[in-house]
């Protein structure tokens, strides 16, 4: 752990990150491993559900064409620049989710014992098709990740129904597993789009990775300041 202080003549102790010793810089040290990486070029077994309800919007792995809509609710390029992303429809204008829910799940994750895995993805929300849908700042996006094959999920994080991350745009973010489930090897993780009220809603997910440090050590302690 570290941080930086800085004492100015005028400005006095400044330091980074702001709250300083009591909330220091704190780098992983080890050997990066990837368990499972996928920019939705091939396809390495997502599956899509939908409920009986659902009239349109299921997810695609696909090209996003948003330049061809005249809705500003749905992406006009993947995340990660390989061209293809799953989105939920992939048509003009009147494309987005209606009447009830997709989800897309993953498929397994192999991670068992490894404490440290990281789940990382780039997603895309919008519920409100820049403040002029019916309805707007209504529904939710939940992701949610299971450890036993998708037999029992836990919440992972809820998108909205209001706040900064649902007006679209592509938002990285990432998740130690252990903090929600202990790491198997049957790790999944899904998407759940819905809109059961009329409004536009709109979702995408790319740039998946699942990844985390190791170290060799000759001792039977693991990492040491040796290692740094």
């Amino acid at each position: 752990e570290f941080y930086i202080e800085i004492t100015g003549d005028q400005s006095g102790v400044i330091t980074l990150p702001e709250g300083g010793p009591a909330a220091p810089f704190d780098p992983g040290v080890g050997v990066l491993d990837i368990a499972f990486e996928d920019n939705f070029q091939t396809d390495q077994g997502w599956t899509v559900t939908n409920s009986a309800g659902l009239t349109d919007g299921a997810w695609q792995r696909t090209t996003p064409t948003q330049g061809a809509d005249d809705r500003v609710a749905d992406p006009d390029s993947d995340f990660d620049g390989s061209g293809i992303c799953y989105i939920t429809d992939n048509g003009a204008n009147n494309s987005d989710v209606d009447g009830g829910s997709t989800t897309l799940t993953s498929p397994n994750f192999q991670v068992a014992g490894d404490s440290e895995a990281v789940l990382s993805y780039a997603r895309w929300y919008d519920n409100n098709e820049a403040g002029s849908a019916a309805n707007a700042f209504e529904e939710t996006f939940v992701i949610q990740i299971s450890n036993n094959g998708g037999s029992s999920w836990v919440l992972l994080e809820e998108v909205g129904p209001t706040g900064p991350e649902v007006s679209g745009g592509w938002v990285e973010k990432s998740f130690r597993i252990a903090d929600f489930v202990t790491p198997t090897d049957q790790v999944r993780v899904r998407f759940i789009a819905s809109d059961d009220i009329g409004t536009v809603v709109e979702a995408g997910v790319d740039a998946v990775r699942v990844e985390s440090l190791s170290c060799e050590d000759p001792t039977s302690d693991g990492c040491n300041a040796a290692d740094l």
